[in-house]
């Protein structure tokens, strides 16, 4: 947090610092054909992590896209998960940060 106070920066701080704190991720899916449930189990081994909290084909990428908060132990770029829901199980892959355009490049041009 090398930035200059702003509002928020407190409550943020305290909750970067507590060890339960979750963070936002992108789930990537080898395919389209398998779109999460809202509210989907998101799983690395026997643990849950998380929760999806919206779902959808994302067709520029060509892969089935969602995003979840999980808990920030796991929140790493290319961490294998499992995303498990009434419609079945399917493996996955968590992003940081979007995998179209990562660099904002095509925004910029």
């Amino acid at each position: 947090m090398d930035k200059p106070d702003f509002v928020g920066k407190a409550a943020l701080t305290k909750q970067r610092a507590a060890a339960n704190y979750r963070r936002l991720v992108l789930i990537a899916f080898d395919t389209m054909d398998f779109v999460p449930a809202i509210g989907a189990s998101i799983v690395v081994g026997d643990a849950e992590i998380g929760k999806v909290t919206s779902a959808d084909r994302g067709y520029a990428v060509g892969k089935a896209l969602a995003l979840g908060y999980v808990a920030s132990a796991f929140a790493k770029d290319g961490q294998a998960v499992i995303v498990s829901g009434p419609e079945g199980s399917r493996p996955g892959k968590l992003y940081l940060r979007a995998i179209y355009d990562p660099e904002g490049i095509r925004v910029r041009s």
